[in-house]
């Protein structure tokens, strides 16, 4: 449920690479399950020290394991009552979502060019394959790119 509306199918969490945006890590859960539950999974110690998430993942408890695991965290800060845009955590979260908002792209990339709209299929097997493919086809699409503009 979501601003009061009820969604029903599947979440696809990732780990991307905040520079080259290919994805590393995914996880695939019911679209019931709160996102800061698969948080420590997504987590990559081969990936930058630094972790970008939207508020959705914030917490006092997620803060303080960041710090107990040696990485340094970049999560935006959102309460009921926003932070205003001139004050100290409303710039920061401003500088954060900066970057954030590369991964972003993943999610864009998949809605526009590879049609995803929805995935038919039922059971949580079916769809963690479905989405796992899915995630796979766009590494793919972006090495591609990455090549091409020659980057990679």
């Amino acid at each position: 449920m979501k601003n009061s509306k009820v969604y029903f199918g599947y979440k696809n969490h990732i780990n991307a690479d905040v520079k080259h945006k290919i994805v590393r890590k995914y996880e695939v859960t019911p679209a019931s399950t709160s996102d800061i539950h698969c948080f420590e999974t997504l987590l990559d110690s081969h990936n930058d020290n630094r972790v970008w998430a939207d508020s959705a993942y914030y917490s006092e408890s997620t803060e303080k394991r960041l710090k107990e695991l040696g990485y340094e965290s970049r999560l935006i800060r959102s309460y009921k009552s926003h932070f205003p845009e001139w004050s100290d955590q409303g710039r920061k979260n401003h500088r954060y979502a900066k970057v954030r908002k590369r991964v972003e792209h993943v999610f864009g990339f998949m809605e526009n060019s590879m049609k995803r709209m929805f995935i038919r299929v039922i059971g949580i097997a079916r769809a963690r394959a479905k989405i796992g493919l899915m995630n796979l086809a766009y590494n793919i699409a972006r090495y591609e790119q990455l090549e091409r503009l020659g980057v990679a």
